[in-house]
C-alpha cells in the first residue's frame, strides 16, 4: 500500500505469502491456496509511520475476518491489543531515535 492513491508515493505496507519465495504468482493466484500472509512495515518508510501502522493493521484483520483466518505476531502468538500497542511504543521509540539522531 502507497501513501497516494494508484499506487504513487512512499509505501506504507507490504504483504508477502509466507511460503517461499513470499511473491504471488498473479496469473495463478484465483486458484491458489496460501497459507498465510505476512505484512509488514520497514522504517524508516512512510512519512506517518503510526497512520501507516494502523491502516495496516485494520487491513490485516479484515483480511483475516474474511478469511477466516487469526492474526499472529512475529512469534506466532494470537495478536492482541496489548501487542498492538507494544508495536506502535517501537515505532514511537524508533521515531524519536530518528528525530534525534538527525539534529
Amino acid at each position: 500500500r502507497h501513501e497516494e492513491e494508484k499506487g504513487q508515493g512512499a509505501v506504507q505496507f507490504s504483504v508477502a505469502n509466507v511460503t517461499r519465495p513470499g511473491s504471488f504468482d498473479i496469473d495463478a493466484l484465483a486458484g491458489a491456496t496460501v497459507p498465510g500472509l505476512s505484512f509488514f512495515l520497514r522504517l524508516p518508510g512512510p512519512a506517518r509511520p503510526l497512520e501507516a501502522f494502523d491502516c495496516m493493521l485494520e487491513t490485516a484483520r479484515v483480511v483475516a475476518r474474511n478469511l477466516d483466518g487469526e492474526l499472529q505476531d512475529e512469534s506466532h502468538s494470537v495478536f492482541t491489543t496489548q501487542t498492538a500497542e507494544h508495536c506502535r511504543q517501537r515505532i514511537r521509540e524508533f521515531v524519536h531515535r530518528n528525530s534525534r539522531a538527525r539534529r
